[in-house]
């Protein structure tokens, strides 16, 4: 209740705030922003606003990715806003996101 408190206070409509528990999660599967870096880290922080993102999954440093949402994205099929998203990526990459998503997907599909 402490950390909602703490939130409600600093955050604004349409803004997503992590507590500092959720800061040090965060950080071991994503690159933050070096201004979440600076600031109190024992405090919430502002993660994402609607048109940024403070923060990217590791490994993706050399991809331009835009994180943003528009209405033309919710009006888009889900293939191809995953086709969007990945005209960028590499092999590698690629073949990470293949290996994850069989973990969900039926065998048939995935070959």
């Amino acid at each position: 209740i402490e950390q909602v408190a703490k939130s409600i206070l600093i955050a604004s409509r349409g803004e997503v705030v992590a507590s500092p528990e959720a800061l040090v999660i965060l950080e071991e599967t994503a690159t933050l922003d070096p201004c979440i870096l600076n600031s109190d880290m024992e405090e919430p922080q502002v993660i994402a606003t609607k048109s940024t993102c403070f923060f990217h999954p590791k490994g993706t440093d050399h991809v331009q990715v835009d994180w943003t949402v528009t209405l033309q994205d919710f009006t888009t099929k889900p293939r191809e806003r995953l086709a969007k998203r990945c005209d960028d990526w590499g092999l590698p990459a690629l073949t990470r996101l293949r290996q994850r998503m069989a973990l969900y997907v039926h065998p048939v599909v995935v070959n």
